[in-house]
């Protein structure tokens, strides 16, 4: 029974709607502290409702620090794969969120979805990730944007092995004729002019090579969550199943970093390639 109850929750975890009569009390405590959409998450981080997701009134007592108590360590990945020192950390970052009642905002520049595909190009598969974004539509409602994309095997825009392009230091003189030539000749390596300083867009070629059907969508692979709005931190969460039913699951915390408003700022460009 507890064995086909985990596996129905690995299936339905992003749209669980699902009757918790008959079950025991281990599996419904389980299903409780299971954080089944980033809302949740949201709404736990900020106190707003608890594991039932029932709204909760702080009184400012004793009884507050039971809900911030319950609600957190729900967010908290508790499995046996969790290690020493993300357990300190989070401990460390929950006990200066309280001090400042710190809240997570998901909209704007505060948080970013980070959405893994698995693209083919050419002969090979290429993982690509978009980095999107949620801003108010011109409803006045939420839409998610793409804001960057990123891989870890990039596609070049560059031939491998080839010498810089040429355009003689007196082409200006003969209005630019060897551009022309350029642009008519060697269009496979026309990037091989650009300044060694060019650093391509690189949404804008993924943009490209799947309009123009080079690049082959295969499917998503992963999605996580970056949080930036906390003071001195950098949250990421990512979607965990854990097999007991003592352990949390679902949107957990993956990993914490400390971070200045200068070190998000070089996150934000070098790692997401956010560029503003």
């Amino acid at each position: 029974m507890k064995n086909l109850f985990l596996f129905f929750l690995v299936l339905t975890h992003a749209h669980c709607v699902y009757s918790q009569d008959n079950l025991s009390k281990e599996e419904e405590d389980y299903f409780n502290k299971q954080v089944k959409s980033i809302e949740e998450f949201v709404s736990r981080f900020n106190m707003e409702k608890d594991i039932k997701n029932q709204p909760i009134t702080l009184k400012g007592n004793e009884e507050d620090k039971s809900h911030y108590q319950t609600n957190w360590y729900s967010l908290i990945d508790n499995s046996s794969s969790a290690t020493p020192e993300y357990r300190t950390k989070c401990s460390d970052f929950f006990k200066e969120v309280f001090s400042k009642k710190s809240q997570l905002i998901i909209d704007g520049d505060s948080s970013f979805a980070i959405v893994d595909c698995s693209f083919k190009y050419e002969t090979a598969t290429v993982p690509i990730s978009f980095v999107m974004k949620r801003r108010v539509g011109n409803n006045g409602g939420y839409r998610w944007t793409i804001i960057s994309a990123m891989s870890t095997s990039p596609i070049s825009v560059n031939p491998k092995d080839k010498k810089m392009g040429y355009l003689d230091p007196q082409n200006h003189n003969t209005n630019f004729i060897n551009l022309g030539t350029a642009l008519r000749s060697d269009k496979e390596n026309i990037a091989t002019y650009a300044d060694p300083l060019y650093r391509p867009d690189y949404l804008s070629i993924v943009f490209f090579l799947i309009r123009t059907g080079k690049l082959e969508f295969l499917g998503i692979t992963n999605t996580s969550f970056v949080f930036f709005n906390i003071e001195n931190y950098l949250i990421e969460i990512k979607h965990k199943m854990n097999k007991e039913v003592s352990e949390t699951s679902g949107w957990l915390i993956s990993d914490i970093k400390k971070q200045t408003h200068e070190d998000k700022k070089k996150y934000k460009r070098d790692i997401l390639g956010i560029i503003r």
